[in-house]
């Protein structure tokens, strides 16, 4: 026959009621965490989504500003050579007419 120490030591070793009710209630609070953790993790991937169509989006940008600047970097390039071919005209005119002037005995005012 099993006494009452049988029994406590029963409910030492073996869940009771009361235990399975708290065990219960923590299994449905953590299904309820799981459920709010998956909603957090589809709202992260629509997020991370928009993210990477907003890099790719910022990445297209760059490369147009990038190729707009290399376009004026040309430009500025091409003013630049034109600018010291000019130069050069400009010295060799100056050179000639100061030339012509000294033969013609012409004084030049600055």
């Amino acid at each position: 026959m099993i006494t009452d120490k049988d029994i406590v030591k029963l409910k030492e070793v073996f869940a009771t009621k009361e235990d399975l009710n708290v065990v219960k209630t923590d299994v449905s609070v953590l299904k309820t965490d799981v459920s709010t953790l998956k909603t957090d993790v589809a709202i992260l991937k629509t997020d991370v989504k928009e993210l990477k169509e907003d890099i790719s989006s910022v990445k297209e940008m760059t490369q147009g500003i990038m190729t707009g600047i290399d376009k004026i970097a040309v430009k500025i390039d091409d003013l630049h050579y034109e600018y010291v071919a000019l130069k050069l005209s400009d010295d060799r005119q100056n050179r000639q007419i100061h030339q012509i002037a000294k033969k013609i005995d012409l004084k030049l005012e600055v």
